[in-house]
């Protein structure tokens, strides 16, 4: 601290009032702000993750509709082509390439 003497500790003395009493609340104060500094960056990367994972699962969403749309036309493809087998086990002739083009317009 220094060389102490009646004026250096009356200064002290003073400037304590005035600082809000105790030297060892401006510590407090100090930690206080860190953590609410901490808590807010926290809250922060809390918020672009939130983001983040919202983003993600939309992307997820339209992905699934987008399958789901192809594996309704594959669906729809391949069960003209077990109807046509089952058409060739039963004797029927199969439809010729016209018929499948007609099909498509449909």
């Amino acid at each position: 601290m220094g060389v102490e003497t009646n004026n250096t500790k009356a200064l002290e003395e003073l400037l304590t009032k005035h600082r809000g009493g105790d030297p060892v609340n401006v510590l407090t104060e100090a930690l206080k702000q860190v953590e609410k500094e901490e808590a807010e960056q926290k809250q922060t990367a809390a918020v672009d993750l939130l983001r983040k994972a919202k983003a993600l699962q939309n992307d997820m969403n339209q992905k699934e509709r987008e399958f789901n749309g192809q594996k309704k036309k594959f669906d729809k493809e391949l069960g003209k082509m077990i109807k046509k087998l089952q058409n060739m086990v039963r004797g029927q002739p199969a439809p010729d390439e016209d018929d499948d083009e007609e099909e498509k317009k449909d």
